[in-house]
């Protein structure tokens, strides 16, 4: 539900994006490559990948 939001970040697949204006985000362009997009469910994978990326990066993990 949407107020249980309030107070978290929230990205969408529009948020994920690269560092240059219209260039796809490294994990977008690896989907494309290996054809890993389907409609309706890719967005949500992406953004899990991206979410388990960024915490193993923040925990400063070598893995």
């Amino acid at each position: 539900m949407p107020y249980q939001c309030v107070g978290s970040e929230i990205t969408t697949i529009e948020g994920l994006h690269g560092e240059e204006e219209g260039k796809l985000h490294p994990i977008q362009q690896a989907f494309v490559e290996e054809g890993g997009f389907q409609y309706g469910y890719c967005g949500g994978i992406l953004r899990a990948v991206n979410k388990v990326i960024d915490e193993h990066d923040r925990r400063g993990s070598t893995q």
